[in-house]
Parts: structure tokens; sequence; C-alpha cells
């Protein structure tokens, strides 16, 4: 017995030395072979949606490009004028001018004064007192609006309502700031003054009457500390010139009464004493002279000066509206709302395709609604009072 219990055991240790696992057998992922399905089916729908939807992925952009061209048409044209423009100061000196240069590379502007920076000129160009008196003017026409009508006033061609004068008034300021446009090259001082209007010819006009404008208020209305000083030296030397003349008057009269003041040593201590306070006088008058040239000459060098580099001319092409922009706009728009409405009903058939019986519920109840609400209940009582009147 014990030897049978043996020989099964070493049979069964045989058996087991000679299993060998079956390898399991290579199974392709469903989820993979789905993934490359849906991709190539995705490939073949865009492509079944563009032809189903052809007529609107092409006419929709189509249709707003000839709607956009037909509206910058409807639209009034708009002239840009330019001109430009440099103010001349006084230019800095030693290592502020080497700073000052440094610091326009850099794209700032320093200058000796806040008024004579190219920034103040640019703000001068849109004040009030400058525009007020420009809008009250007239300017030539380009074309002509009516017979025998070759200027407007500024005023009347920008529109501008108001009640009153001066509302009107205020509101021309307003309208014509929009029209302006003042930009500053902070390496070069270069001042652009552009300006807009339906009119070539009075855009132009403008532009070169604000540049004109700006040179008057420079030279007439700025009070710069030279100028001042040029002033008071100019009062002191007529004070100087009028104290020398009475001085060599006394001067003169003494020695009419006193010919013989050579004998009398009274006489003598009192002519040197009317000649010293002539020579005084003399001498103050000859300092005065001499810094009045000096405060004239100082007084031309810093006030700034108005050097225009171009003129402006009428525009031969419009500025606005740009008929280029406004195509690719509206190819763009419509290229994306026809793409959007295209995908947007894709999306809503194919759920009602998968979802049908939602879709039913959902009718069912939309139009339980339309049965219920104020306009069926009318709808009833009409057919209602139909039936009882048949």
């Amino acid at each position: 017995m014990g030897t049978e219990s043996t020989n099964d055991m070493a049979s069964d240790g045989a058996g087991a030395s000679e299993f060998r696992p079956t390898p399991a057998p290579v199974v392709t992922s469903p989820v993979r072979n789905r993934n490359v399905e849906q991709d190539g089916v995705s490939l073949l729908e865009l492509l079944d949606i563009f032809l189903r939807h052809w007529r609107l992925l092409i006419g929709l952009p189509i249709a707003l490009l000839v709607l956009a061209l037909a509206a910058s048409f409807l639209v009034t044209p708009t002239y840009t004028a330019s001109a430009s423009f440099v103010p001349e100061g006084q230019s800095a000196t030693g290592k502020l001018g080497d700073l000052a240069g440094l610091a326009g590379q850099l794209g700032i502007s320093i200058g000796p004064e806040a008024n004579q920076s190219p920034r103040f000129y640019a703000q001068i160009v849109q004040s009030r007192e400058l525009l007020e008196g420009i809008l009250n003017d007239k300017f030539p026409l380009g074309r002509r609006e009516a017979p025998g009508t070759d200027s407007v006033v500024l005023l009347h061609f920008l529109n501008a309502r108001g009640r009153t004068p001066a509302k009107q008034l205020d509101a021309g300021v307003r309208v014509l700031r929009k029209h302006i446009t003042a930009d500053v090259d902070n390496q070069t001082n270069i001042i652009t003054l552009s300006v807009d209007a339906s009119d070539p010819v009075v855009a132009s006009a403008v532009a070169n009457r604000l540049i004109h404008d700006v040179d008057v208020f420079n030279l007439e209305r700025r009070q710069s500390t030279a100028r001042q000083r040029r002033l008071f030296i100019e009062q002191r030397l007529g004070d100087a010139r009028q104290a020398l003349r009475v001085a060599e008057d006394a001067v003169a009269a003494w020695l009419q009464q006193n010919r013989s003041y050579a004998t009398s040593p009274t006489l003598q201590a009192e002519y040197q004493r009317l000649e010293r306070q002539a020579n005084i006088q003399q001498q103050v008058y000859l300092t005065l002279s001499q810094q009045y040239e000096t405060a004239r000459i100082e007084e031309v060098n810093s006030t700034p000066m108005i050097t225009a580099i171009d003129s402006a001319v009428p525009p031969q092409s419009i500025s606005k509206p740009n008929r280029k922009l406004w195509g690719l706009g509206a190819l763009l728009a419509g290229g994306v709302l026809a793409i959007v409405a295209t995908f947007t009903g894709e999306f809503f058939d194919r759920a009602r395709r998968e979802q049908a019986k939602e879709f039913e519920h959902l009718d069912r109840i939309l139009a339980r609604m339309r049965r219920t609400g104020p306009r069926g209940r009318k709808r009833k009582n009409a057919v209602s009072a139909a039936h009882r009147g048949g």
C-alpha cells in the first residue's frame, strides 16, 4: 500500500512537470478599433456635412461680403490729410544734452522746459481756444454742395448742433477734436498732425491752418523769462537815457554860468560833483544798452520756433471705410456663422435620431403647452363658438 501511494505521487509529479500553460490569445482592444472607425467616420461625416450644406457654407460668407461692400459704399467716405512740424527751442548742452540724446533713443523726451516739449504742442493743437477760432472761419470746398458755394464755415460743415450758439460751438469743438490726431515721435520730436473730413480740400486746409495758429500762438502769446527780462531792461534803458540827458544838461548849464571856475576851489569841487554824476549815468546807460542787446538775442534764441516739415495736401484716396477690411471681416464672420449653424443643426438632428423617445416626449409637452397657452385657449374658444353657431 505504501508502495502504491509512492508510485501515484511520482506519477503526479511527472505529470506536473510535463504541464505547460497555454499562452493567452492576443485580443485586440475594441476601444482602439472603435476609435479608428470613429476617426475614419468623422472625416467622412465632415465631407458629407459639407456636401449636404455647401450652399450655406459658401453662400452665407458671400452674401455677407456683398452686403458689407454695399454698406461701405453707402457710408460717407472720409479723407485724412496729414502735416508734420517740429518745434525748435533752446537746445540742451553739456551733460544735459547727452542725457537728452540718450533718453530720446529710449523713447523719452527730456527738454529744458515742459512748455517747449513736443507733447506740449500736441496738446495746443486740440486746445479749445485754437479750435473755436477755426470753427468760425470759412474753408474752401473740394466739391460744391450747390451752385456758387465754394467755401463753408467749418462749424456748419461738421453739422454741429445746439440750442444756443454757445452750445453749438461747444458741440463743434467736441466733434472737431474727434477728427484731429497729433502723434509725437519721441526720438525726432516731429509732430504729425492728421485731420479727418468728408472733403479732402477741407481736411488739408484745416491741417495747415492748425499749424499756422500754433505758430502764431507760440510767437504772440507765450511769455518766456527772456522776454520779461528784455522788457524790464528796455524800460530801465529809457529811464537811464533820460537821467543821462538831465545830468549832461546840468553840466552844460553850470559851465555856461561859471566860465572861470578854475580860480575858485569851491566851484571846482561843484563841477567835479556834477561831472561825476554825469559819468555815473553814462556808465549805467552803456551797461543797460549792452544788456538790452543781449536780452534781445536771448529772447529770439529761447523762444521755440515752429518749423513746418510737410504741408498738408488734399488726399486722393479715402481712408475710411476700409473696404478690404470690411470684406475680410464679412467673409470671416459669414464663415463662422455658417459653420456654427451647420454643426448646430447636425447636432440636433443626431440627437433627435438617437433619442427619439425623449424628443417625442418633449414634442408632446410643447404641444400641450401650446394648447393650454393663451393662444391655444383663444383658438379653442373660437372653434367652440363656430360649432355653436353652426
